[in-house]
């Protein structure tokens, strides 16, 4: 039984409106199971905090976006955390400037968002409005919140926070690139799914310490290339214990259990100082299976 057949509560970083709650929505409204009950958590530390307190079943945060790179936060916590990716969504993503339906006249004075979605919208802020000031929330939804209440503020955020915080659309789809997308992650303590050997569509992920020396990135990439192994991402972080030492997130095509059939490990962990395989997963693109 998968994780997405007996998932009984599914936390997210909320609060309600987010994209991560849409992008655990689009996840488990496939689902041919009972419809799980949805936890909203203030951070995304909270929700790796939930889900390894047991509080959650399942976990939802974003980890990349398509134009703006890593959720650094979420590295920092599958760093940290023994819990597994157990599922990723990836969710298109559409920013809207929202306003107040009470103060939709008064002069825009303030933008507020997450700083992933002012990010995102740049270049389009710059054009239309280069001296507005710019502030940074936890989240959109928490953005969506002081919008509500504050003339001149508006907010950059989803179509879904419109109705619970009376707002409306005063310019929409207003990021830089249309193919905007994230990839979020279901995040679980329970053991992986038994996987079928060779299943291509699945994807594992890695986390990998080296000591800086020279062709220690080479020593990492070499197995890969070596057993066949296609490599989909890699980024480096500051490991946060070392000072000028990195950690390197890896994503690859393959099964975990094909990776232990390979070798792969034994070749990894004789030319690294730390190995963690953070799990192995299927993708799915707005519910979709790829």
């Amino acid at each position: 039984m998968s994780v997405k057949d007996k998932t009984q509560v599914v936390g997210f970083l909320g609060p309600e409106g987010t994209f991560s709650e849409l992008a655990a929505r689009a996840y488990f409204d496939n689902s041919t199971t009972e419809a799980p009950e949805y936890s909203s958590w203030r951070s995304i530390k909270e929700v790796f905090l939930a889900v390894s307190q047991q509080h959650c079943d399942v976990g939802v945060v974003p980890v990349e976006n398509s134009s703006e790179g890593a959720v650094t936060e979420t590295q920092d916590c599958l760093d940290d955390s023994d819990l597994r990716i157990v599922g990723e969504i990836i969710l298109p993503i559409s920013q809207n400037l929202l306003v107040s339906k009470e103060h939709a006249d008064t002069p825009i004075s303030k933008i507020v968002s997450h700083k992933q979605s002012l990010a995102q919208c740049r270049g389009w802020l710059k054009e239309h409005y280069p001296h507005v000031q710019l502030e940074e929330c936890e989240s959109n939804a928490v953005a969506a919140e002081i919008a509500s209440t504050h003339k001149g503020v508006a907010v950059i955020a989803s179509s879904q926070v419109v109705e619970p915080y009376g707002l409306m659309i005063k310019s929409e789809d207003i990021q830089d690139f249309l193919h905007n997308s994230t990839r979020f992650l279901l995040l679980s303590k329970y053991e992986l799914p038994s996987l079928s050997h060779g299943q291509s569509d699945f994807k594992t992920s890695l986390v990998l310490r080296a000591e800086n020396s020279p062709g220690a990135l080479y020593g990492i990439l070499g197995p890969f290339a070596l057993l066949g192994f296609d490599l989909t991402r890699l980024e480096s972080r500051p490991s946060k214990t070392v000072a000028w030492e990195y950690i390197f997130f890896i994503d690859f095509l393959g099964d975990y259990q094909a990776l232990e059939d390979s070798g792969l490990f034994s070749q990894l962990e004789a030319v690294t100082s730390g190995l963690k395989c953070l799990g192995s997963y299927v993708t799915l693109f707005d519910g979709r299976s790829n």
